[in-house]
């Protein structure tokens, strides 16, 4: 039995474009405040994360775990969610 794997390369400006991006909504959803200051949740950041850089569901859930975590924000982890688009 042969494997195959299958490699996707993570376009480094795609995923600083979208870093950036979510921190930009990150500083509109503080209003002002600094970011360093604001509490989250760390579940959501990691999907924001996730999201951010183009996983795909199964990339999501090795970050996430695939506990609790995972199995509750999944739906929010498609790859329709998830595409970057500039």
């Amino acid at each position: 039995m042969s494997w195959v794997k299958v490699t996707r390369i993570l376009d480094r400006d795609a995923a600083i474009e979208g870093l950036t991006r979510m921190r930009q909504e990150w500083q509109d959803a503080a209003n002002g405040a600094p970011l360093n200051g604001v509490q989250t949740s760390v579940g959501l950041l990691l999907l924001d994360v996730v999201n951010a850089i183009g996983l795909l569901p199964e990339e999501a859930a090795l970050v996430m775990g695939e506990g609790a975590l995972f199995v509750e924000l999944e739906p929010a982890c498609t790859p329709e969610l998830m595409r970057i688009s500039f």
